[in-house]
């Protein structure tokens, strides 16, 4: 089985410009948590389906409902 790598080593770092840094992505997280189109449960969009502490790190990603 293939080791996991970190998103880091996959996607580079907010140095390369294909992450956010921690603290951005915290404040887009804590936008999420808000929402009354979060899953909590399995902390998903319900708006895009994608899976929120994966989109929140992504430079190029945007919120649907334009919250971020």
């Amino acid at each position: 089985m293939e080791a996991q790598l970190p998103i880091t080593t996959c996607c580079g770092s907010p140095d390369t410009g294909l992450l956010v840094s921690g603290a951005r992505a915290k404040e887009r997280l804590a936008i999420c948590r808000t929402c009354e189109r979060l899953r909590p449960y399995i902390q998903q969009c319900g708006a895009c389906s994608c899976f929120v502490y994966v989109k929140v790190r992504l430079q190029a990603a945007q919120c649907p409902l334009g919250k971020w």
